[in-house]
């Protein structure tokens, strides 16, 4: 009925596992928990040697680093059962009802299906605060597609066509996932299910990963039309206006002026969203080719 997805790479995945797999024998509906080395550290080899113990888990083993999204195509590839909920492997299951939660959604035969995520309130070490505030405050909005705790049917998956030049960089494939269900007429269909997220990036690892992210966008536009990705991302909608009215000069001159106050916000202990919104705009904006 229901296969668990799940990617992992350099992470102790274990506890999330156990709660999964736990739940699953509670409720005992057909299942199993595809899990993908997606070629960590040999460090971790004894967690995975762990998990593998437990019947409801299958374990994939990557040689080289393939990235999340190509992971879960491959297990998607391999999974028995018609619908896949796709995790993170630092989410923390926080409802022992998690999974009755979702065969109670499987049975409706809804195609799509976000649970939704919790971040911690408090606020975590300076160094994370970025990280932490972006994702409390921007992947917590409505109608947004995020594989971190989502459900999704095995067809509807199969049948995305992701270009292969896209999963080779990182960043942006739940965007193109967005926008080619979009395009099928499939929309978004949202529950309070969430798991717990605590997984956060120093802010110097978190502005690297938005500007390989901001490549893969740019890269992007050589498979889709502006309109569609603009419908669902709102930074290269701003771009792409300020590119064909003519006006990028004058955004670039702010930024210019403004540089270094920007960066010395981005570090501190209370960053502002809208400078690192300036931050990635004008990096997009100074792409040449991705």
């Amino acid at each position: 009925m229901i296969s668990i997805i799940l990617p992992v790479r350099n992470n102790d995945a274990t506890g999330l596992v156990y709660a999964i797999h736990r739940q699953l024998e509670n409720i005992a509906i057909p299942s199993e928990i595809l899990v993908m080395d997606d070629a960590s550290d040999e460090a971790y080899a004894y967690l995975f040697a762990e998990i593998r113990k437990l019947p409801l888990v299958k374990l994939f083993h990557s040689p080289s680093r393939r990235g999340a999204m190509p992971s879960r195509i491959e297990l998607a590839k391999n999974a028995r059962y018609p619908y896949l909920l796709m995790l993170d492997s630092d989410n923390l299951i926080i409802n022992e009802h998690f999974m009755q939660e979702w065969l109670k959604v499987v049975r409706k035969n809804l195609p799509v299906v976000s649970g939704g995520t919790l971040f911690p309130d408090n606020p975590p070490a300076e160094e994370y605060i970025l990280c932490w505030k972006y994702r409390k405050e921007r992947e917590t909005q409505q109608g947004l597609l995020i594989t971190r705790n989502l459900l999704i049917r095995k067809d509807i998956f199969l049948s995305i066509n992701f270009p292969d030049e896209l999963l080779q960089h990182y960043g942006h494939d739940d965007t193109w996932l967005g926008i080619q269900l979009r395009k099928k007429g499939i929309r978004l269909k949202e529950i309070k299910n969430p798991c717990l997220n605590e997984g956060f990036d120093t802010a110097e690892l978190f502005i690297k990963k938005a500007e390989q992210a901001l490549g893969n966008l740019k890269r992007m536009r050589r498979f889709e039309t502006a309109g569609n990705i603009s419908a669902q991302v709102k930074l290269f909608r701003t771009a792409y206006i300020l590119q064909q009215t003519g006006l990028a000069f004058l955004f670039k001159g702010y930024y210019a002026v403004n540089k270094k106050r920007i960066h010395k916000n981005l570090f501190s202990s209370n960053p502002s969203l809208k400078n690192f919104d300036y931050y990635r705009l004008n990096y997009l904006l100074n792409l040449k080719n991705a």
